[in-house]
């Protein structure tokens, strides 16, 4: 079955909210996977200071991949 993912790229909270009924860093907490995803997230954030650091200098801003903007999956 398909489905939409509305959750934002980097972050899990609402989907395993709906699968554990649990946050993701209750299920992951201290292990590797916490770590990179922690990491992977600053990254984002990091990527995301960058846009709009340079849609400043824009007539027209650059939007399209901003990470905040871009969905976790299309379908699961």
């Amino acid at each position: 079955m398909e489905a939409y993912q509305y959750d934002r790229l980097g972050y899990y909270d609402k989907s395993y909210r709906e699968l554990y009924n649990k946050c993701f860093e209750e299920v992951f907490e201290g292990t590797p996977i916490e770590i990179l995803v922690q990491q992977f997230q600053q990254d984002l954030n990091i990527a995301e200071q960058k846009i709009d650091a340079n849609n400043k200098k824009r007539v027209i801003p650059y939007i399209s991949l901003k990470p905040s903007l871009v969905l976790n999956s299309i379908s699961s």
